[in-house]
């Protein structure tokens, strides 16, 4: 255990890491808010950043200069965020007193709609997995395991690591389709049901086979990295003559079905993506041009329609 004031903050964080069950993303994340704001304060005083000298101004003036350098406010919050994360083990390890939370800045965020396509843009997208040539060959696949691909999302929601990593031991005769815990960041088994013609473009890469398999093979057989899949899916996207970039990729077709489901019932956008955070799925998936909760033009009286 830490118990020297002369331990720095790398230090607390691997101290942190050692107390807790945290995913790798998480891990490197708090690893890089840690160095930057040690090699700010070293560059700004020239001394070793130790745990004693942490306080609230300092912190003020390391977001001041992220947000000075181009940083987004999203980025410099998140940093906030890491920051008191270990500050706050500080604490449990009787280090440093409690942060003032309230005086260490927090900027304003500019709150996006999230997108999603219409359904003519989707058949758009559809049209051109089927009939474009997309990208260099990739052996054992074709146009079929793009469209059974793109129909898996849409109807799952699944994000792309948890589609990949499906077996043709997770899916039922029947449509039934089980993801397993270790897939899912709330490490709970998730089932959804396939239409029937996305369980037709699975049987259809899978010709013969009857679903459970006996023996698990990759239901979508992706040789390459997850990024690879990413990017032929932008250059799908765009032969669709949709616009692509970094908001484009998977992601977006599961924003698709959340919003769609949304769309036909308020509260069924969340329970697709399988959220616990309440208001999480409203704020980051529910694209409110599909699925708004309210349509003030069908509400308000039309002017210059009254009769007489």
């Amino acid at each position: 255990m830490i118990c020297r004031g002369t331990d720095t903050l790398e230090l607390l964080r691997a101290d942190y890491l050692r107390s807790h069950d945290v995913k790798p993303g998480y891990a490197q994340q708090l690893e890089i808010s840690a160095r930057s704001f040690a090699r700010w304060y070293e560059s700004q005083t020239g001394q070793l950043l130790t745990l004693p000298r942490i306080n609230e101004p300092m912190a003020c003036e390391w977001l001041h200069w992220l947000r000075s350098q181009g940083r987004t406010p999203r980025t410099c919050n998140g940093k906030r965020g890491d920051l008191l994360t270990l500050w706050r083990h500080a604490v449990r390890r009787s280090l440093l007193p409690p942060p003032l939370a309230e005086e260490i800045v927090r900027f304003r965020e500019p709150q996006r709609n999230p997108t999603a396509w219409t359904q003519p843009q989707l058949d758009a997208i559809l049209a051109a997995a089927a009939t474009q040539k997309i990208g260099r060959a990739v052996p054992g696949w074709g146009r079929d395991h793009d469209r059974a691909a793109l129909l898996l999302i849409y109807d799952t929601a699944f994000r792309l690591s948890a589609v990949l990593a499906l077996t043709t031991a997770s899916l039922r005769d029947d449509g039934a389709l089980l993801a397993a815990a270790e897939t899912q960041k709330t490490l709970t088994d998730e089932i959804r049901w396939l239409g029937p013609d996305t369980l037709d473009a699975v049987r259809t890469i899978h010709p013969g086979l009857l679903f459970p398999a006996a023996v698990p093979a990759p239901l979508l057989p992706w040789p390459f990295s997850r990024r690879a899949f990413t990017d032929r899916w932008l250059r799908i996207v765009e032969a669709a003559g949709l616009p692509t970039g970094r908001r484009e990729g998977p992601q977006k077709m599961r924003r698709t079905s959340a919003s769609w489901c949304e769309a036909a019932a308020p509260g069924a956008g969340k329970r697709q993506l399988g959220h616990r955070t309440p208001g999480l799925a409203e704020k980051n998936y529910i694209d409110r041009t599909i699925a708004p909760a309210m349509r003030a033009a069908d509400l308000l009286p039309r002017i210059g329609k009254r009769d007489g």
